[in-house]
């Protein structure tokens, strides 16, 4: 029973965390609403803001890459831990008492843990989240450089009382977030909830939108860490005795 309930508080915990991490960043558009500006119009404030939000994105896009890597490899050490507390507690639990499973569950679970290892190790492999991310902080990097200089000029042309050019930016940005891949919507969103509370302006975002981003990237992240741990977590409880979750693994009663 309190195996059950622990189990089942996973999804309403997952609800629960999606739920205030949603609220939390769309509310904040809304606190500032007193004192909200109008999005800038002019090409330079434009491109400015164009700059602003893609450089902060690419930051949030290293960072959620990072997040994956550290779960793919918390993942993949909790397998293995399984992989070895498994067997140790089969010699170690007298069969008679505690030990509620057969030799064919066993070995079973434990080959699913090592083909969960494997397959785990292969997507941190092909996926490679660090060199990705390492890209993402060097295009944001580039991108805040861009701006400085973009800054830089716009005051010596207000001096000199002239207009600023911005195609010559125009061309480096495209050149460089040309060598990275794009970010996600995630991203973006994190990154305009700066921006927003940043120059106290108000950026409307579809409800739907901004729920399937947060919604997708959380279950990316730790769905498939969350079930692993649960089974893992219950089929342990299972063989200590603790619960009757897999009752149809039993071990013949003499």
């Amino acid at each position: 029973m309190i195996t059950a309930l622990f189990q089942f508080s996973y999804p309403i915990l997952i609800l629960i965390w999606l739920y205030y991490s949603f609220n939390n960043q769309s509310n904040n558009i809304f606190l500032i609403k007193a004192v909200s500006k109008s999005i800038p119009s002019t090409p330079y404030d434009n491109f400015l803001r164009t700059l602003t939000l893609t450089s902060e994105a690419r930051f949030s896009a290293s960072k959620r890459l990072e997040r994956m890597n550290f779960m793919v490899f918390f993942t993949t050490t909790i397998a293995s831990l399984g992989l070895i507390l498994i067997p140790l507690l089969d010699l170690g639990i007298s069969n008679k008492t505690l030990n509620n499973l057969n030799n064919n569950a066993l070995t079973a679970f434990q080959i699913f843990l090592a083909v969960s290892v494997l397959v785990y190790s292969i997507i941190g492999s092909v996926a490679d989240y660090r060199l990705r991310s390492n890209h993402f902080i060097e295009c944001g990097n580039a991108l805040k450089t861009t701006i400085d200089k973009l800054l830089l000029e716009k005051n010596q042309c207000e001096k000199l009382d002239q207009e600023i050019d911005i195609s010559k930016y125009q061309i480096d940005y495209k050149s460089i977030i040309s060598k990275t891949e794009n970010h996600e919507d995630i991203d973006y969103i994190r990154s305009l909830n700066k921006y927003d509370i940043k120059q106290r302006t108000k950026t409307k975002i579809g409800l739907k939108k901004r729920f399937s981003a947060y919604f997708f990237y959380y279950l990316r992240t730790y769905g498939s860490f969350l079930c692993l741990i649960s089974l893992e977590i219950a089929f342990i409880l299972e063989m200590v005795g603790v619960s009757t979750i897999f009752s149809f693994f039993k071990s013949p009663q003499e």
